[in-house]
């Protein structure tokens, strides 16, 4: 990911499209979505957390995908653009994935606290699931 695809905020304009960033779609869908009411919005702004935390992901990436590399998946495309139209020509969702595997489906490299990986470890995915 390009330092300036990385200080993009959580949702913007990109002509006459709104795009709200695929790493935004944890955030407040109220702060998301009122964005879109109002013709002149100061951008929202990743939190300072979430920005550190996609710093700290985007370190271990090459890391990462060289180990699968190393086990023998083919990964290619790394940080290819995806997106997701919701509105047609007004609205969408856009990302970058860190590879694709053939076959098998995207790789999205993702850190978490050691507190976060604990309870994983413990509890898997239902721990996260509400």
């Amino acid at each position: 990911m390009t330092d300036d695809t990385l200080n993009l905020p959580s949702v913007y304009m990109d002509g006459d499209v709104m795009v709200v960033r695929a790493s935004a779609l944890g955030s407040c869908i109220r702060a998301l979505s009122a964005y879109g009411r109002y013709e002149e919005v100061i951008p929202i702004q990743r939190e300072q957390l979430l920005e550190r935390t996609a710093q700290e992901g985007h370190l271990h990436e090459p890391t990462v995908i060289e180990y699968l590399v190393e086990q023998g998946y083919n990964v290619v495309g790394s940080q290819g653009i995806i997106t997701l139209p919701i509105v047609r020509n007004r609205i969408e969702v856009r990302g970058h994935v860190d590879g694709m595997i053939f076959g098998w489906g995207p790789v999205e490299v993702k850190t978490m606290s050691k507190g976060r990986l604990d309870d994983w470890q413990r509890h898997g995915l239902a721990k996260f699931v509400k």
